[in-house]
This record gives C-alpha cells, sequence and structure tokens, in this order.
C-alpha cells in the first residue's frame, strides 16, 4: 500500500494462493497528490492425477475408491459440468467392459474450478458356460 513494496511487471504471474495488490499513482507534483485501489487475486493450483493402471476380471469389478487426489469417478472426461456425464460411486458393480474417469478438482463453483482427469480401463470376461457332459 502507498506505493511502497515491489512494482510488477506487465504479464507477472500470481503464484498459487490468495493475494492483494495494490493500484498506485501519483502526480509527482511539488504538492503531490496520489490514489490507490487494491485488488485480491486467488489462485488454485490443478490437481494431478496419476494414471491408473487398467483392470481385468471375470464377470463383475466392485469400483472401489478414486485415487486421492481424485474423489468422483465419471463416465466420461470433464467431470460434473458435462452434459450427461454419470457418477458411479464406490461399490458399483461393473459387469461390462468401461472406461471410467478419476476426477478431481480445486477451487469452487463460485470461482474457477480447475481440475484433471484420469481414465481407468475396467475390461470384464465372461466366465465362459460348459455344458454339461454326457458319457
Amino acid at each position: 500500500p502507498n506505493g511502497t513494496g515491489t512494482a510488477l511487471a506487465a504479464g507477472f504471474a500470481p503464484p498459487v494462493g490468495t493475494n492483494t495488490y495494490y493500484v498506485y499513482a501519483e502526480n509527482n507534483n511539488r504538492i503531490a497528490c496520489s490514489d490507490e485501489d487494491s485488488f485480491t487475486v486467488t489462485i488454485y493450483q490443478t490437481p494431478t492425477v496419476a494414471p491408473i493402471t487398467p483392470v481385468t476380471q471375470c464377470d463383475s469389478y466392485i469400483l472401489p475408491a478414486p485415487p486421492a487426489p481424485a474423489t468422483r469417478w465419471f463416465t466420461l472426461p470433464g467431470g460434473p459440468t458435462v452434459t450427461n456425464n454419470v457418477e458411479r460411486l464406490p461399490g458399483f458393480n461393473v459387469t461390462t467392459t468401461t472406461t471410467l474417469y478419476a476426477y478431481a478438482e480445486s477451487g469452487t463453483a463460485a470461482t474457477q474450478i480447475c481440475f484433471d482427469d484420469e481414465p481407468f480401463v475396467i475390461t470384464i470376461n465372461q466366465t465362459p458356460n460348459i455344458p454339461a457332459q454326457t458319457a
């Protein structure tokens, strides 16, 4: 405030976190007049979801909790803002080969949501049915 601190150059990229910045101007006359305003900037860290090892199971697979920092599973990439994207909860019984997306976000809906998602391929093989043999 009051023209103290470090002047920031055009193109300055604020760091992750919440910071207050000041705009200060003065006329540099013998009797100095100045004005100041401030604003707050919040930059969220985009989460990173690590690659998920695909699984192959016979008949069905019970969906576990998503790997941290992900908190939700979806049927399409992009999370809850994507039209027709269905959330799958841990414990969901997967019975056909599918790809789900582990979704992590930071920020809030009132600000800007930063997100990452990672595909998780689940392959379901059906147990073969061997007919009864007669001797």
